[in-house]
């Protein structure tokens, strides 16, 4: 596997399957800060029986591997899950959706054991992750943090969202880096924004903005259960006063360790928020002001009166990258920092 092919521009976008290059007419890869895989998906056009090998490894059930390039440098690697093929008076293609391998995570159930004992969030993905081949690693400046006194599962719980759950009780998201491997991260809130984009930037179109009020809660109640005894609960409360209404939402957690619960109940509270909020925000470009391409889990501050009166910067949770023949475009996902984080909410309205 080669991180970097010389020679490419840019603002070129490179798809390698199985060490061949394939030529696509358009494309766009997702790259988020907590789904676990990124996604890539493509139209290639085809000419069946012209090359036997093309043929064969983008065919249905190939499942095979797949390296995504922008300006030559290694941003994806993921299996070939999806394939359909289209014939019209523009003449055959196929459309192909490549996931990172965390997707058999994603869609799987949970691998016994169903019940541990004070055990860490890494060891824990270590765990689930060997079952499906995938590798697990820390992000910079991540540590192992606390062991969860006793933790369970259902046998028909997915496996990553269980996981997601548990490091959700960290403060912790789960991603992927562009080798595939299964990637734990804390949210970036406090990093030097990457750039400012302004209404009247020419970089910036227009953007839009969707709030769910339905997905917010006066009041978020955490349940946890005892590592001594499954009888035995602890309730933990955290309120979001921005909400007028009596709406009441209550989950539950594995343990009950001294002031666990209170930043479970916060970090639901805050990352429900988060859920509740839609901003998208497209460029015409893969590349931020300091000349890096945007990722996600990085701060960006957008001048707009619209949003803010005097300029607010949000994390980027999700960046993605639009290959056309007539050009490169990019669409940000932002989310308040804040809302990635234990304590209050701080909104840009």
């Amino acid at each position: 596997m080669s991180d970097f092919i010389a020679g490419k521009k840019f603002d070129e976008l490179t798809l390698v399957i199985e060490n061949r290059e394939i030529i696509i007419s358009s494309g766009k890869l997702l790259r988020t800060m907590d789904t676990g895989a990124d996604a890539f998906t493509c139209v290639m056009p085809w000419q069946p029986g012209l090359d036997s090998e093309i043929d064969s490894i983008t065919a249905p059930k190939s499942y095979s591997e797949a390296r995504i390039y922008i300006g030559g440098y290694l941003q994806m690697t993921g299996i070939l899950y999806y394939v359909k093929s289209r014939m019209g008076i523009d003449g055959i293609s196929r459309e192909l959706k490549i996931y990172t391998k965390i997707a058999d995570m994603i869609d799987s159930v949970w691998r016994p054991p169903y019940e541990q004992n004070n055990i860490d969030i890494y060891d824990l993905c270590v765990n689930q992750a060997n079952n499906f081949d995938i590798t697990v690693a820390l992000d910079n400046g991540v540590s192992k943090g606390g062991k969860f006194s006793r933790i369970t599962v259902e046998q028909t719980e997915k496996c990553f969202v269980s996981l997601a759950k548990f490091a959700a009780q960290r403060g912790l998201l789960l991603s992927c880096t562009e080798y595939g491997q299964l990637l734990i991260v804390k949210p970036n809130v406090d990093s030097q924004p990457v750039g400012t984009l302004q209404v009247e930037n020419p970089y910036a179109e227009n953007y839009e903005f969707e709030f769910d009020g339905r997905k917010r809660f006066y009041q978020y109640e955490v349940i946890l259960s005892s590592s001594q005894s499954n009888r035995t609960k602890v309730k933990h409360q955290a309120i979001d006063s921005s909400i007028p209404l009596t709406r009441f939402l209550t989950t539950s957690a594995n343990e009950s360790l001294p002031g666990e619960g209170l930043n479970a109940a916060e970090w639901k509270r805050n990352k429900t928020a988060a859920e509740a909020l839609q901003i998208s925000f497209p460029v015409n470009s893969w590349y931020a002001a300091n000349n890096e391409l945007f990722q996600p889990n990085t701060t960006i501050t957008i001048d707009n009166p619209v949003i803010s009166e005097n300029g607010f910067t949000f994390l980027i949770s999700q960046v993605e990258f639009n290959y056309e023949v007539n050009g490169t475009t990019s669409i940000l996902q932002l989310k308040p920092p804040s809302m990635y984080q234990i304590g209050d909410i701080e909104e840009p309205w």
